[in-house]
């Protein structure tokens, strides 16, 4: 018996030595670096921006990835230069934007008002995207507005 009081009592002083704060040397100087794991997600940005950001954005990014969300007619009567065209209502849109789109690099989309680009926004940052900017009024907004110019990928030259 008096053995079990005495395993009993050791237990319990080693379990509540265990939930003491333990003491912090001064002299360690490490840093902690943290790093997020591979289960971890980083959180979707979705920023509406109007004509004149969403040029300047777009000419301030190295990458940019710019996406008209709509219906190909659409597309054809006008769009930005450097836009390709993946429809929003279409059924393979999904798999069309993880084709074409790099989830690494930030995304550009725009409609003709801003309704179907929204819903686009939503769904790239279901599919893991997230760097998406969105064209506030869409392309009537930005072919109504000043013309901001953003070069044609096909005219810079490399000097």
């Amino acid at each position: 018996m008096k053995l079990q009081h005495f395993i009993v009592g050791l237990i319990m002083v080693t379990l509540s030595y265990g939930c003491q704060p333990r003491p912090v040397s001064v002299e360690d100087n490490s840093e902690a670096v943290v790093t997020p794991s591979k289960t971890e997600k980083i959180k979707p940005s979705i920023q509406v921006l109007n004509s004149q950001q969403f040029a300047q954005k777009i000419n301030a990014t190295e990458k940019a990835q710019v996406v008209d969300v709509r219906t190909v007619p659409e597309f054809e009567a006008g769009h930005l230069d450097q836009a390709i065209n993946i429809n929003v209502n279409g059924a393979d849109f999904a798999t069309q934007v993880k084709k074409n789109i790099d989830p690494n690099q930030p995304i550009f989309v725009y409609c003709q008002v801003g309704g179907r680009s929204a819903r686009a926004a939503k769904i790239l940052a279901d599919l893991g995207y997230t760097q998406i900017y969105d064209l506030a009024g869409g392309y009537q907004a930005w072919s109504t507005s000043p013309k901001y110019q953003v070069p044609d990928p096909k005219t810079i030259s490399d000097h």
